[in-house]
């Protein structure tokens, strides 16, 4: 973990040296604050700020017809986190993850479950250009995920580890002074993803912002097939309350499918 995060730091701080000399500003001017949070954009240098959230994952499938097969996930899950800004163009990001889930399956057994997960997480975003009329602002960004599962019940080996690295590169359109429209692609493997099945490793979202008022945002899109909905209201200048929720569904072949996930938490920027 410390020779993860000291590479990432060398290289932001390498690559933050070469772009001070660019005359053109990392952040657009007519920026809100309400979008430091989101997006392509980076928080600026000597900004840290702090993030927590809480969450709740459904998931079902079932097979009602020739197999009578059914599967259910409830999980709860907090989550904390921490952003430092690395000069005008770069940012080093560090977070904890933890959740626990009760699992329901074999509809004819009724069979249950329950496990946990702790993920800490390390990562880096670097601007690598701050966008000029329809010009994107581009940024790359570069996580690794290292998520521990337990299983205290179900399984007598109740530990396992993963490594997850992700690349990808993140993109934002202004649209007038009240929309923008954000895009993403990126890339994730690891255990639970091996690197040679490609469109399962793929990581994408495209997201339309509406800024409401001064104070909110609302924005909605697709993220990973799955449909996506973010609300943000800034409470103050320096402190921000999030509210996201995403559901995808499937039919045919004698199964059906449904998952969805809810989320509600706080940004604070520390200046």
């Amino acid at each position: 973990m410390k020779q993860v995060v000291s590479l990432l730091v060398a290289i932001l701080f390498t690559l933050n040296l070469s772009a001070q000399n660019e005359t053109e500003s990392a952040q657009a001017t007519d920026e809100n604050p309400l979008f430091q949070t989101t997006g392509a954009n980076v928080i600026g240098a000597g900004k840290i700020e702090l993030n927590g959230a809480l969450d709740y994952y459904y998931f079902s499938k079932d097979y009602p017809e020739d197999n009578p097969y059914h599967l259910r996930i409830d999980r709860f899950g907090a989550n904390l986190g921490a952003r430092f800004g690395i000069g005008h163009r770069a940012e080093l990001s560090v977070s904890m993850t933890g959740s626990t889930a009760a699992s329901e399956y074999n509809l004819t057994r009724h069979n249950f479950f329950s496990s946990g997960t702790l993920t800490p997480s390390v990562g880096a975003r670097l601007l690598l250009f701050g966008g000029r009329k329809w010009i994107p602002m581009v940024t790359f960004h570069t996580q690794v995920s290292f998520p521990m599962s337990f299983f205290p019940k179900y399984f007598k080996s109740s530990f396992q580890y993963a490594v997850q690295p992700l690349i990808a590169l993140q993109f934002r359109n202004r649209i007038g002074e009240r929309w923008a429209l954000d895009y993403s692609l990126g890339y994730m493997w690891g255990q639970s993803v091996p690197a040679s099945h490609l469109l399962g490793a793929l990581r994408y979202s495209i997201f339309a912002r509406c800024l409401i008022t001064d104070r909110f945002m609302l924005g909605f899109g697709i993220e990973n097939s799955g449909a996506k909905i973010e609300a943000l209201w800034q409470l103050r200048p320096d402190l921000q309350l999030k509210a996201q929720s995403s559901f995808s569904a499937a039919f045919g072949g004698g199964m059906q499918s449904f998952e969805s996930y809810s989320l509600i938490g706080i940004n604070w920027m520390i200046k």
